[in-house]
């Protein structure tokens, strides 16, 4: 393996240690976020087709829909380390599992309308900008059933907030708080949030469901000053 390769496996690496890191320390609410999402699907609610736009490696589904009737699930993310990973993590459920690495605006276009009772999208809306988040909510909203549920999970900033002021705030809480990351995962840490977060503010987010039709049915971290989510329905 010469050098370039062996950068690449290293930086690979060193990214998924930075992301367990933040899911075994707590630094972005999974354990709260897992109970929320079994009280919203708990014991026998199903049979559910899911979908899970930019899934990562889904740990967060395979916990927060583990009491649940899953009939279905489809992943999608750009990853092919991520889809790696979460076929380990969804290994229980064995042959209702579908797995796609590709870019979400696309293969949504290719599924279905009305093929999922749950669309989960976790911290991956504010990857695009505000007309691809239209989009993704556009897309999202047509694969859902007559009373199917949105489920959104991603960061806020404040109604008077910039993007750069949110992200020197959240640079802050990462430099301070997150005190179990070495310093180059601290590092990356940073560069991520600098490259790739583009957060909307809470009514932005308001608008464009209400433009969908879609209705509130729950409040999720309602205390967390960084991130948000809710859960809502399709009439």
């Amino acid at each position: 393996m010469d050098d370039a390769s062996l950068a690449e496996v290293r930086r690979v690496f060193e990214q998924w240690a930075v992301y367990d890191a933040i899911i075994q320390n707590d630094y972005m609410e999974h354990p709260q976020l897992i109970a929320q999402l079994q009280e919203q699907f708990p014991a026998g609610a199903g049979p559910l087709r899911i979908i899970d736009l930019g899934c990562g490696d889904s740990w967060l589904a395979s916990r927060g829909f583990a009491l649940a009737d899953v009939a279905h699930y489809r992943g999608i993310d750009l990853s092919t380390e991520a889809i790696t990973r979460a076929r380990r993590n969804l290994s229980t459920w064995e042959d209702r599992v579908e797995l796609i690495a590709g870019d979400l605006l696309q293969v949504t276009q290719t599924l279905p309308a009305g093929s999922a009772d749950v669309v989960l999208m976790s911290y991956s809306l504010h990857h695009f900008g505000p007309e691809q988040k239209r989009t993704v909510l556009s897309q999202a909203t047509h694969l859902l059933a007559p009373g199917g549920r949105l489920v959104l999970i991603d960061q806020i900033r404040g109604e008077d907030e910039s993007r750069e002021a949110y992200l020197e705030r959240l640079a802050t809480e990462i430099e301070v708080n997150w005190t179990a990351l070495t310093p180059d995962q601290l590092q990356i840490s940073l560069d991520h949030i600098k490259a790739s977060d583009y957060p909307e503010t809470a009514s932005w987010l308001a608008e464009t469901i209400q433009s969908l039709q879609l209705q509130p049915v729950a409040t999720l971290l309602p205390e967390n000053p960084f991130y948000s989510g809710a859960v809502y329905r399709q009439p």
